[in-house]
């Protein structure tokens, strides 16, 4: 009897919580970005890159939760707007989305539950998007949050700074100071070396490369090479009156259309009338890096990732605001750049363009003396360190209860014993 007792119980029978611990799922991470522009979803990009080269066992995944909460038609309007350079409807759109958040939350709430029970549940979860956040908390209650913040500052248009519970991960030092004045504890608000962009912008070519490169563009050797770059969503008319200003005043010019392809089209149709411009063409790449080493300025909007990325690369910037119109979450970046002469504004492309090379030299040795910016490394480093707490926290509560269950069925065997 004594002999049976003792073959019938396994320490480690196949449901017991040690083995289960010893065959753990990989961490799962879940980035959140929407569809309205391009820069959240870069953000999600980069650090899922750096995320996964480092733990190649994690379950990483991006979501665009646009279409999940009902967003996807007021990110489609936003990025007309971006195409078309109607900045004045931007901020009534920004408006209305604030206005109308509080009446459609338990909707956009029970939306989300309804995605989130497709999906296996997240160990941590990364917001790239303002306006959500208390939402995304509040139906994934089990996961560690950040939110990553893409834009320089929390605005009234763009509000990221909502709720209690976020731990927000800050690039700039006003955006870090007003966490703490809106409330948020120390330890919920940590500042890194600025904005997170792609790792690629951290690999350098070498100036033999550079100049091959140049060459098999046939670019003119003493002259301003500006690369035009507005991000993925470019307005046709403000970057065609741009290009033909550089262009007049002898300029290289390398342009990004994004996902504009009206824009592409007609800037081709400009190249083939007129063969003999330095005008170089791309539509949407993933290679931005390497154009941005190829030019001496980088000219377009004052998105904060566009900049982040042209200053990474150590290169200068000309903002165009035309007509003076800047974006809520873009005037901070503007304030910035011109504060530390990292770069000029301009309200007309006619401007721009006469921006003397004397001038670009003199914001180049500023944009050298730079700290870096080691953003996307700092903060891949503080999810591990979360998911590896996590995990730990984990083990010591499966042991406890594997503990428990051991001390119960020894006592069901002294029973049975005696």
């Amino acid at each position: 009897m004594l002999l049976k007792c003792c073959e019938d119980f396994n320490y480690f029978s196949p449901d017991s919580s040690l083995q289960r611990l010893m065959v753990r799922k990989p961490m799962r991470v879940y980035l959140i970005y929407g569809s309205g522009g391009g820069g959240h979803k870069a953000s999600a990009n980069a650090l899922m890159d750096v995320l996964l080269q480092r733990n190649p066992d994690w379950d990483i995944r991006t979501i665009n939760i646009s279409p999940a909460v009902g967003a996807e038609g007021g990110d489609k309007l936003y990025n007309l707007c971006m195409e078309k350079n109607w900045s004045l409807i931007i901020p009534l759109l920004h408006k209305a989305a604030t206005f109308f958040s509080p009446f459609v939350q338990p909707l956009i709430k029970k939306r989300m539950r309804d995605m989130w029970s497709s999906m296996p549940e997240a160990d941590v979860i990364i917001s790239l998007v303002p306006f959500l956040n208390p939402s995304i908390i509040e139906t994934q209650p089990g996961a560690i949050h950040f939110t990553l913040i893409t834009d320089f500052t929390h605005t009234e248009g763009h509000p990221w700074i909502q709720d209690h519970r976020q731990h927000i991960l800050c690039g700039t030092e006003e955006c870090y100071e007003q966490g703490l004045q809106l409330g948020l504890p120390v330890e919920k608000v940590t500042r890194t070396s600025g904005m997170v962009i792609s790792p690629r912008f951290y690999q350098s070519l070498d100036r033999a490369e550079l100049k091959e490169i140049s060459m098999q563009l046939d670019f003119r050797v003493n002259s301003i090479t500006s690369l035009v770059f507005f991000g993925g969503v470019p307005p046709t008319y403000a970057t065609r009156r741009l290009v033909v200003a550089l262009l007049r005043k002898g300029h290289n010019v390398i342009v990004i259309c994004g996902n504009n392809e009206g824009l592409l089209q007609d800037l081709c149709k400009l190249k083939l009338k007129y063969p003999e411009l330095c005008l170089y063409l791309k539509n949407f790449t993933r290679d931005v890096s390497t154009y941005m080493q190829l030019s001496d300025v980088v000219v377009g909007k004052p998105g904060p990732g566009a900049i982040s990325e042209a200053l990474v690369s150590r290169r200068p910037v000309i903002m165009l605001a035309e007509g003076g119109k800047v974006m809520d979450q873009e005037r901070s970046v503007m304030q910035w750049v011109e504060a530390n002469n990292l770069g000029v504004s301009a309200t007309r492309a006619q401007e721009a363009a006469e921006v003397s090379k004397e001038r670009i030299m003199d914001m180049q040795r500023a944009v050298d003396a730079l700290p870096e910016n080691r953003a996307v490394f700092e903060v891949a480093e503080i999810v591990e360190t979360a998911a590896k707490n996590r995990l730990r926290e984990k083990i010591r509560t499966e042991k406890l209860a594997h503990e428990v269950e051991i001390d119960l069925d020894l006592r069901d065997n002294n029973a049975l014993l005696t």
